[in-house]
């Protein structure tokens, strides 16, 4: 007798309240790639060495034209700003002193607001 494939898979068992979709939040992540390598350190060169709190997070593309791709983004300590290259973070720290280090202000200078 014929095996059916479908006798291999294991069936799910049903937990109620829990849904086997994913929310729209993880379903849009999936599609979009964006898997990130975790925060760290800013490895890049800055002279005279990155303040103490910044983090730098880098996604892999995971589908289109650029797939596999890396992104990096660098993130200030208390806001937690998101700056796409290395040039922004510089402009920002040029508006972080102009704020005396506050980065609320140093972010609307950025932003020439």
């Amino acid at each position: 007798q014929e095996k059916d494939e479908s006798d291999d898979q294991e069936e799910e068992e049903f937990v109620p309240g829990k849904s086997k979709r994913k929310s729209k939040k993880k379903a849009a992540k999936a599609a979009k790639g964006g898997e990130s390598s975790g925060g760290g350190v800013p490895d890049d060169p800055l002279e005279g060495g990155w303040p103490e709190g910044w983090t730098k997070k880098v996604f892999l593309r995971g589908s289109g034209a650029s797939q596999g791709h890396q992104d990096r983004y660098w993130f200030s300590p208390k806001q937690q700003y998101k700056f796409r290259s290395m040039k922004e973070v510089g402009r920002f720290f040029e508006a972080l002193a102009r704020a005396n280090g506050d980065e609320v202000v140093a972010w609307k200078i950025f932003k020439g607001k």
